[in-house]
């Protein structure tokens, strides 16, 4: 990845060779923007928004991994299935120290915002639902069709299912 011929490092950035990865050290934030996944991650303290490829993200969490990826192959504003994953900081915790990455419980701090996508396919209707831990489908959640795009408030939850239906 650092070499004459692929990528570059200037000023403390990383960027991959065709400009899909970038990490930047400053931030301490690493981004993927490819046609079917899109990934922020990292210190998001300063960043109320941040648009990637398709898709926008407004937070108010210090740290967040965030991640839209489209499970029928096409690029993001396309897709008719796209899975989401969003999820805080996290933490192996028993309410008062730190704990060693055994069978202790996690905690996680659930992400605070919305995830705005671009998409040609707006005009269907789109559903989101949250999903369980296993992956099964809990509930629908309210979807706000904007022009061009689509919106939705994240929930106590870290995954989420989104399908673009045809009727």
């Amino acid at each position: 990845m650092l070499d004459d011929m692929f990528g570059y490092h200037e000023k403390g950035h990383i960027v991959s060779d065709i400009g899909e990865i970038h990490f930047d050290c400053n931030e301490g934030t690493f981004m993927v923007n490819s046609p079917s996944v899109i990934i922020l991650a990292g210190h998001i303290n300063d960043m109320t928004t941040r648009t990637i490829g398709d898709v926008q993200f407004k937070l108010d969490n210090k740290k967040a991994t965030l991640t839209v990826c489209a499970l029928d192959g096409q690029p993001i504003a396309q897709s008719n299935h796209l899975l989401v994953s969003a999820v805080g900081i996290c933490e192996k915790y028993d309410g008062n120290t730190m704990l060693k990455m055994e069978n202790d419980p996690v905690l996680y701090e659930n992400i605070c915002g919305s995830l705005t996508i671009s998409s040609c396919l707006v005009t269907e209707k789109i559903h989101v639902y949250v999903l369980a831990p296993n992956g099964k489908r809990e509930h629908l959640i309210p979807v706000h069709n904007l022009y061009g795009a689509f919106e939705f408030n994240f929930a106590t939850n870290t995954r989420y299912e989104i399908l673009k239906m045809d009727y």
